[in-house]
């Protein structure tokens, strides 16, 4: 059993609130709430973290930010549930996948430029966002090449950027 602490701040809010703990078991999540002034903001609007998943995803509002962080094979069609589930919620302006821990060998240029065009039909929501794919080892960094471009295909609404570290991913997304 693993537990996950997720700190929010919240817009309506000065102060940070520390209350939504994760609980990981296996593959499943399950939403604890021990803020009730936390529990009341989420309702309805859950963080995207979702059961079956090797795929966790976490919000940060101050960067407008969702960040997705896969594990382990990850295929195209896990991450085609979370990006419809996302865009099914209230989506942040931009968002960060972390590949650095996923293994993507089981993803085909096809699907990628099947996920591109999905993209493409929901991006007006983010019009003006930027997505940053962390992709430090070179298969991961050459399929997210492959999906940059046909992002950029597509006419996406929002900006694709492929990095190799974190923190020059997290600086781009800052920078106006």
């Amino acid at each position: 059993l693993m537990l996950f602490l997720l700190t929010m701040q919240l817009s309506a809010h000065s102060e940070n609130i520390t209350g939504f703990l994760m609980v990981h078991q296996g593959r499943d999540f399950f939403p604890v709430f021990h803020n009730p002034l936390l529990a009341d903001a989420l309702k309805g609007n859950p963080p995207f973290i979702f059961e079956g998943s090797m795929i966790q995803s976490s919000t940060d509002l101050s960067l407008k930010l969702t960040i997705h962080r896969c594990t382990g094979p990850v295929v195209i069609s896990e991450i085609a549930d979370i990006i419809q589930k996302f865009y099914q919620s209230t989506p942040t302006l931009n968002v960060l996948w972390d590949l650095s821990n996923a293994d993507v060998s089981a993803i085909r240029s096809g699907e990628i430029e099947a996920l591109a065009r999905a993209v493409a039909r929901n991006s007006h929501s983010r019009e003006g966002g930027k997505n940053a794919i962390l992709s430090p080892n070179d298969f991961s960094f050459g399929l997210s090449r492959i999906y940059q471009s046909f992002a950029e295909m597509k006419s996406q609404m929002t900006q694709t950027k492929v990095f190799r570290n974190e923190e020059k991913a997290l600086e781009w997304i800052r920078s106006s």
